[in-house]
């Protein structure tokens, strides 16, 4: 299993790929080429430790230090480094954290990015990124994946995989949305498929390791 002192020592580390490559394998199967999307580099170093981040917080529903520590590297990420990918990432990951604060025994540091509205920003800028994502595909007369072709609707999948079990309604209204558009893009692509049904199958299933 990923302990978080595990968790800590990759970040701590800079070892991204190793990190996600470890995440996937603790009850997070994928086809090759959804794994391969979220290995690009472009989306990697921001991916990574946000799935780490939840990843910890279901082992350890608090932000302890080294909990806090992924969540300020997650709560910093500026909005030119978010794709449709890592923003979905992003948001997934901030939503667990914001409702682990509620279980945090002492209230963040008074410097932390995520106690002066660093958190409410950071989850209105990768809200901001997949509506506009979306948008571009209706502006081009598709169905409002998060970008075009096959592409486009294993990274929906992949999305709507990832903020299946965030918290709050926003984050569902919107994992509703894509849904809708996976629906009318049918048929979709075997891996788009897959994900889509592993993202549907209930969280017990995909964090059963």
């Amino acid at each position: 299993m990923l302990t978080p002192h595990r968790i800590d020592r990759l970040l701590a580390a800079a070892r991204d790929g190793q990190l996600l490559d470890e995440v996937l394998a603790n009850g997070r199967p994928l086809p090759l080429s959804a794994r391969l999307l979220l290995s690009r580099p472009e989306s990697q170093a921001v991916v990574a430790p946000a799935l780490a981040l939840i990843r910890r917080l279901e082992l350890t529903p608090t932000l302890d230090q080294g909990g806090l520590a992924l969540f300020q590297r997650v709560v910093q990420v500026d909005a030119d480094r978010l794709d449709p990918l890592a923003a979905a990432a992003t948001l997934a990951a901030l939503r667990h954290a914001e409702a682990a604060v509620s279980h945090t025994l002492e209230p963040l540091p008074s410097g932390d990015p995520g106690a002066t509205g660093g958190l409410s920003d950071a989850i209105d800028r990768a809200r901001h990124t997949l509506e506009i994502a979306a948008g571009s595909d209706r502006a081009r007369g598709g169905c409002g994946l998060l970008g075009a072709g096959e592409d486009g609707a294993l990274l929906s999948a992949l999305a709507v995989w990832l903020l299946s079990d965030a918290p709050g309604g926003v984050t569902a209204d919107q994992t509703a949305g894509l849904r809708r558009a996976l629906i009318h893009a049918a048929p979709l692509p075997i891996p788009a498929e897959r994900v889509l049904a592993h993202a549907l199958m209930g969280r017990e299933a995909r964090i059963a390791a």
